[in-house]
């Protein structure tokens, strides 16, 4: 994340990990008026193929959105970590950046707004990541 603090204002990665299903990961970055996400399955299957980067640019309505989710979540003033641990799920690790300001959130199948963000990272990625089952 800070390794791009030069040419991104403000970015979010968030990372999913399974068990089951592999993993993926969607960065979002604004360069001033400019939002891209990136995404990349990146295994899964038991070949753990990993696919190629996905880019798009997002809207200013997409770009609410996360902001949105992000308030909503409460994300910012989260704990980093918890104490929920489980044998069956996934792990989600959601990390952001503004300005110097960095923060991060690690959850083991997290609900509520912890949740609804990722779904939202998913689902503004499409349907690669937007048809996974998130848990």
């Amino acid at each position: 994340m800070c390794r791009f603090l030069e040419t991104e204002s403000e970015a979010y990665r968030f990372l999913w990990t399974s068990g089951f299903n592999g993993a993926a990961l969607v960065h979002i970055a604004r360069r001033g008026d400019f939002v891209e996400l990136r995404s990349r399955v990146l295994s899964r299957s038991r070949l753990y193929r990993e696919e190629p980067v996905v880019s798009t640019p997002l809207s200013p309505d997409d770009w609410q959105k996360l902001q949105q989710a992000l308030t909503i979540s409460g994300f910012w003033l989260l704990d980093s970590t918890d104490d929920r641990i489980g044998l069956d799920g996934a792990q989600w690790l959601i990390e952001g950046r503004c300005g110097d300001t960095y923060h991060w959130v690690d959850r083991w199948s997290p609900r509520g707004g912890v949740f609804e963000l990722g779904r939202l990272f998913f689902g503004l990625a499409g349907p690669a990541l937007s048809d996974l089952r998130l848990y």
